[in-house]
């Protein structure tokens, strides 16, 4: 008998004695069958090779060589958690020291790096005798002014704080920047969860008539990471079914597409 004989034959008698167990013990076979599912079901949904965001979502071309250069030049945006709040009665004091606690709050959290709002970041303000001093536009630390001053001096800023406000003065950014090592999925779905939590907790408790939406990169990510991980698992039970009746179609019984 030839070597690949041999192995031909062995295999065959592995074979025998699996088909043999599988079909002397059924119950135990398909619990087998049944684990190993939901464990390939388990290492789909949490086990990544590669999932650093730069590179798992990195193309080649211009966009992604102008996107190199940004990030070179101003920093990665892959951290930045963006949330835009549209109250109904913006000139409310409510509103402006609501904007404070969440960004006061925020920013003390050692996962972040900074967090710009128009209540902490400053602008140039200047007084009845000429001088100038910097403080927000809103909130408990912004200068006692008219609505539509702080709207105006805000929206004509130099240093960046007319990004975080609508030139009318109804919608209004936070931008939490995440340190740069919280770079995957792992590191940042936990704080950006976080962060959405408390903001939405904040504006509940507020009593305000506020809404508010998410943006940045990484909630797009994370929110299309998780609509490809329940496509995958809504397609498990249809493609079990098909696999199923194509074990039936071969062996025309019902114990063969168990084992």
């Amino acid at each position: 008998m030839s070597r690949l004989d041999a192995h031909q034959v062995a295999g065959n008698g592995l074979v025998a004695r699996f088909v043999a167990a599988a079909t002397s013990y059924p119950k135990h076979a398909l619990l087998l069958v049944l684990l190993f599912t939901v464990g390939l079901g388990y290492c789909a949904r949490n086990v990544r090779i590669d999932n650093n965001f730069a590179q798992l979502f990195s193309v080649d071309g211009a966009e992604a060589e102008l996107r190199e250069s940004y990030r070179k030049q101003f920093g990665a945006d892959d951290g930045l958690l963006l949330v835009v709040l549209s109250p109904q009665h913006p000139e409310d004091p409510k509103f402006g020291k609501l904007l404070a606690e969440i960004s006061e709050r925020e920013g003390a959290k050692p996962e972040m790096r900074r967090v710009d709002s128009a209540a902490v970041t400053p602008v140039i303000w200047s007084d009845e005798y000429g001088s100038t001093f910097l403080a927000p536009a809103f909130g408990p630390k912004a200068p006692e002014r008219a609505f539509d001053q702080r709207v105006k001096t805000l929206d004509s800023s130099l240093i960046g704080g007319g990004r975080l406000m609508s030139s009318d003065g109804k919608h209004f950014v936070i931008a939490a920047e995440l340190r740069p090592e919280i770079d995957s999925y792992e590191k940042l779905v936990g704080p950006a969860d976080q962060f959405r939590e408390d903001v939405n907790a904040a504006v509940g408790a507020s009593g305000l008539q506020v809404e508010h939406s998410y943006a940045g990169i990484p909630y797009t990510r994370l929110g299309a990471i998780a609509s490809m991980q329940g496509d995958l698992l809504k397609l498990a039970p249809l493609t079990t079914a098909a696999l199923a009746l194509l074990l039936f179609g071969f062996f025309r019984r019902v114990l063969g597409v168990v084992v």
